[in-house]
């Protein structure tokens, strides 16, 4: 959001003091939301600079890259299978260090065959560590 020149507002709303900021929301698109930062006076409460500091990690932690690539994974909801049709079609089309055709036979039938079966109807935003250690168990035998 920082990047977009988005610092947010402040406001008094009761006893505290909030922040308001439009955030990036899976399947949402962007809304406004609004996030508290401390009370206006009282235990807790903040002196200006201190306010400053907490609405901007408030911002940072919605500007992460992580959550950002969240947000468009869950927008586009591709599947595992979906892109790796992608993949196969691009790395057939490429002109620059092409692939053999050999070698290309045998990636899509390792995938066929095996990782498809595992991650295929998987998002790719569900794709994690966890999944990965299912496909490895499945691969080596365990499964």
């Amino acid at each position: 959001m920082s990047r977009r020149c988005q610092m947010g507002t402040e406001v008094v709303v009761g006893n505290m003091y909030r922040l308001r900021v439009r955030v990036d929301v899976p399947g949402a698109g962007r809304i406004q939301k609004s996030f508290p930062i401390c009370p206006v006076s009282g235990p807790g409460s903040l002196n200006k600079t201190e306010r400053r500091r907490k609405r901007m990690e408030i911002v940072a932690q919605y500007n992460s890259l992580d959550y950002l690539k969240k947000v468009v994974a869950e927008e586009t909801g591709t599947t595992f299978k979906a892109q790796s049709i992608r993949w196969m079609s691009n790395c057939k089309l490429r002109k620059r260090r092409p692939i053999k055709p050999v070698t290309l036979v045998n990636w899509q039938g390792y995938l066929d065959n095996h990782i498809l079966a595992v991650l295929g109807s998987q998002s790719i935003a569900e794709v994690n560590n966890a999944s990965m250690k299912k496909l490895v168990e499945v691969l080596v035998g365990r499964g």
